[in-house]
């Protein structure tokens, strides 16, 4: 399919940031982030960060559209832009 790496392309993926051993992983830059952090990256950024146990994907989002309500974890994540 040569149509789909252009596709996601724009893509946008909120993860919660698992760990932090560093502020620079992969080439992302996680100085102003912090654990528990609910960011919004590209689709490459977010699939390094969730392939190597940095992240996992943000819950809240598709528990939101099922009517699924969150627990109190959850409410505690912090959500932040991505600053460029």
């Amino acid at each position: 399919m040569s149509w789909a790496p252009g596709l996601l392309a724009n893509a946008v993926v909120r993860v919660w940031l698992s760990r932090k051993l560093a502020d620079f992983i992969n080439g992302i830059d996680l100085r102003n982030r912090q654990v528990g952090d609910v960011v919004e990256l590209s689709a490459r950024e977010a699939a390094l960060l969730l392939g190597d146990g940095y992240a996992e994907l943000d819950r809240r989002v598709t528990g939101e559209r099922r009517g699924v309500g969150r627990c109190a974890s959850q409410d505690r994540r912090r959500i932040r832009q991505p600053q460029r």
